[in-house]
């Protein structure tokens, strides 16, 4: 399945260009040629061929708008562009603030002082966060009398921990992420997923699968990207960020 959703970006990429490159002067002229066919129709209200255009063009003008919206949404990630005209200072403001914000600039160290160089920055994250998800040690074995005393499953719920999910717990799992969560790093949402369900349904089932009969996952799914996110507006310090980690789909 990997290889597949590899192979099948040379085609979105194409699709793209085709459907989507120049995408604000395709809306435009998509609302310049209704404008016209809807003058042409108000001179010759009967004409059933100029009807038959206003509707196509109407549904065409819709989508180019409605693409180029998201196209801008994406590119600024802010609500303000809801209510703002594209070209305007305040969007470019917008961007110029955001492109800001994912820059990590400097941060005090452990002692106080300032770092001075972004692999010091880079150092001090990683030591901290590498010590918040723990680090190689030894531990004595479990004594059994304690595990005797504790209460335990039977043995149907522990049959039922072991055995194969169902399709049907994959399809729940699915449903239940989010469409507007950020992609992994194979760039697919699960809106993806779910829309192409008929035709990658399949293979998505048996990669999960596969997984639970061999306990083991590809590199190509057991990675993700990872997020650093300030928990308010003034951060100085690595504590006041917080970790997100884009999963892929199929990892989740």
């Amino acid at each position: 399945m990997c290889q597949k959703l590899k192979e099948l970006k040379c085609s979105f990429k194409a699709l793209n260009r085709q459907r989507f490159s120049h995408i604000s002067d395709r809306a435009q002229q998509a609302v310049a040629a209704l404008k016209q066919v809807q003058l042409d129709l108000h001179d010759n209200p009967r004409n059933l061929e100029l009807r038959s255009k206003v509707d196509k063009l109407t549904k065409e003008s819709r989508f180019l708008s409605e693409a180029e919206r998201q196209f801008y949404v994406q590119i600024t990630k802010s609500t303000y562009l809801m209510n703002c005209d594209k070209g305007t200072e305040l969007f470019h403001a917008i961007a110029k603030r955001n492109a800001k914000r994912r820059f990590i600039a400097t941060v005090h160290k452990a002692d106080g002082s300032l770092t001075t160089s972004q692999s010091q920055v880079e150092d001090e994250f990683m030591g901290y966060f590498k010590g918040l998800l723990g680090r190689d040690s030894l531990f004595d074995d479990i004594d059994p009398m304690v595990l005797d005393s504790c209460p335990k499953v039977s043995v149907q719920q522990a049959q039922n921990l072991i055995k194969m999910v169902s399709r049907q717990e994959i399809k729940v799992a699915l449903d239940g992420i989010g469409e507007d969560k950020a992609p992994g790093l194979d760039g697919y949402t699960s809106c993806f997923f779910k829309k192409a369900r008929h035709i990658i349904g399949n293979d998505f089932c048996e990669a999960v699968e596969e997984f639970f009969r061999l306990s083991s996952l590809l590199k190509q799914v057991n990675h993700s990207a990872i997020a650093l996110i300030p928990k308010s507006s003034h951060v100085s310090t690595v504590q006041d960020y917080r970790l997100i980690s884009c999963c892929n789909v199929t990892y989740k």
